[in-house]
């Protein structure tokens, strides 16, 4: 019959197909009534829902906007894109200090286009006006961005200070520690008759302590929360390295826009050289070196990189850490090649740039290919078997496997290997390809056995 509505579904038919591993059940259809409303979804407390932006204030709508537009610049967009940002209206200081703030959290978090946000803020500081606060103290866009830079530069210097302060502590603590376990050590040997006396109650507290250790370490066992806080830290240590490198890279196109001043720059290097040669501070000298080297190498500061290089030298003799000290050998490297990268780096191109590389590169391929001619076949040359006569590679004047000798060559430099004028057997051995033997019959049986004839 018919299936209706609101009844329970009817069984299925058998089924007479064994399964995969051979003759086993089927899987049983659910049975039961599939008809009624479904069960309400459960609903939480704070559920997500979209921000409305009548919801907003005024200053969160601007920094939105600011946002929106910083993710879409690119090199052929930055002049419609600067004047939308110019319409937003940064008319207040705490305009001033939020669109500050988007400028600087995007060129540390995409230090490809450092180079673009740096244009970007050496166009604004001449274009934004100049505010005062209540106290009278002037601030302008170049003076808040460079205070943020120094902030965040001064940080790895701090931090680096910090690990070297921490490291002696635990040395001092080790020491007395030392002291400590000999001391203790001393009164065990004094009191190692008393602890013979007492052998049997001794070994029942130690089984109880040891049972009591077990347990401990059972409880020591890494807890879900404390595995979410330790992987916490570990992604704000992997982001402050971040940021600190990406802002000496920001801070020297900064200065190749001539936002920053050369003595402020040389300041700089100087703070990274004096600081305790840590993995952070050099690597942190060579990204800023790489990127402003070749301005700051010039007739008045060559006597300070000289100096700088110097240092750099022995300390790359002295740091066990290889990647450091590769680092220091690659800067060192590119000084010497005029401050010309091995590797190019990339950044922001526009579209007809990317397209003009194209061009190059399948221009530049085909010109090699053409240098190189075209590509020889197996009876292209002059000495293939095929056209070299009945006596192949074995005749007396061939010359090696594919292709012979040329023919403007001179007698005296013909290969050795091939036999001499007088037909005697070459240095191969018998029968070989440079034993007379022809291939396809120049020499055969017969000449062979003569050859070999005393």
């Amino acid at each position: 019959g018919m299936w209706e509505r609101g009844k329970a579904l009817p069984p299925p038919p058998p089924d007479r197909r064994g399964g995969r591993g051979g003759r086993g059940d089927p899987m049983p259809m659910p049975v039961g009534n599939m008809s009624g409303p479904l069960p309400d979804l459960h609903k939480t407390e704070n559920k997500w829902a979209p921000i409305k932006k009548e919801d907003l204030d005024a200053m969160e709508i601007k920094m939105k906007d600011v946002k929106a537009i910083l993710n879409k610049l690119t090199p052929e967009s930055f002049e419609k894109l600067f004047e939308k940002l110019m319409a937003v209206g940064i008319d207040s200081p705490a305009a001033l200090e939020g669109v500050i703030g988007q400028i600087f959290e995007k060129a540390l978090l995409e230090p490809t286009f450092c180079e673009l946000y740096a244009e970007l803020c050496a166009k604004l500081s001449g274009s934004v006006s100049t505010f005062e606060t209540e106290e009278g103290q002037k601030l302008t866009f170049k003076k808040l961005m460079l205070s943020k830079c120094q902030e965040q530069f001064d940080k790895v210097v701090e931090v680096v200070n910090k690990k070297k302060d921490a490291g002696e502590e635990d040395k001092a603590e080790g020491k007395d520690g030392e002291d400590v376990a000999k001391k203790e050590a001393g009164d065990a040997d004094a009191d190692a008759d008393k602890a013979e006396k007492k052998g049997e109650a001794d070994n029942g507290k130690e089984g109880e302590a040891t049972d009591g250790d077990k347990g401990k370490a059972t409880d020591k066992k890494e807890t879900l929360d404390e595995r979410r806080q330790r992987e916490e830290a570990e992604y704000q240590e992997m982001m402050r390295r971040k940021k600190s490198l990406n802002n000496v890279i920001f801070v020297g196109e900064l200065f190749k826009q001539r936002m920053i001043s050369p003595k402020i720059m040389h300041t700089c290097v100087q703070s990274l050289l004096q600081a305790p040669p840590e993995e952070d501070t050099l690597e942190a000298l060579c990204k800023l070196l790489s990127t402003v080297g070749r301005m700051l190498d010039d007739d008045k500061g060559r006597d300070y990189i000289n100096a700088y290089f110097r240092k750099i030298q022995a300390m790359s003799e002295e740091h066990t850490s290889s990647r450091i000290r590769f680092l220091l050998k690659d800067l060192m490297e590119m000084r010497y090649n005029r401050w010309e990268a091995r590797r190019k780096k990339d950044g922001p191109k526009k579209i007809e740039d990317v397209h003009r590389e194209a061009q190059m590169e399948a221009a530049r391929k085909a010109q090699s290919s053409m240098r190189r001619g075209p590509s020889r076949g197996f009876d292209s040359g002059p000495g293939d078997f095929r056209r070299s006569g009945g006596g192949g590679f074995g005749r007396s004047d061939s010359g090696p496997i594919g292709g012979g000798y040329r023919r403007d060559e001179p007698p005296n430099r013909r290969p050795l290997s091939l036999g001499a004028a007088s037909g005697q057997a070459s240095l191969g051995p018998r029968g070989g390809v440079m034993g007379g033997q022809g291939a396809r019959g120049g020499g055969g049986e017969g000449a062979d056995r003569d050859r070999c004839a005393p």
